[in-house]
């Protein structure tokens, strides 16, 4: 299981307006969002497990989906007033056969 948080952690992107993008996406009337992609297949052997993203207070939580989907994601959207700062941003993953939550945290740019 730790390999494969370490390897969803890796696999997280900063997507949307989030990663120095501010200026054209302003222009281009986006939304901010800091987004999870990972691979459902990766969970299968665990029966799957539940992804959980918080960015700045703010948490959303999926499940880790069908093997047979190739791309799963949790976006977390961002507030719009908050300028150019890092952000903290924290992955669990919860397997759903029992074991122990993992959790990382890190910070990006906003």
């Amino acid at each position: 299981m730790s390999k494969v948080l370490l390897s969803l952690f890796v696999v997280a992107s900063l997507t949307g307006c989030t990663f120095g993008q501010s200026k054209m996406c302003t222009l281009s009337d986006m939304d901010s969002e800091v987004s999870v992609i990972w691979r459902p297949a990766d969970f299968d052997e665990t029966g799957g497990a539940m992804i959980q993203v918080c960015v700045d207070g703010s948490c959303e939580e999926r499940a880790s989906g069908d093997p047979s989907d190739p791309i799963g994601s949790v976006p977390v959207r961002l507030p719009q007033d908050i300028g150019a700062k890092k952000l903290p941003v924290g992955l669990t993953v919860t397997p759903v056969k029992g074991g122990a939550p993992r959790s990382r945290t890190a910070s990006r740019p906003s």
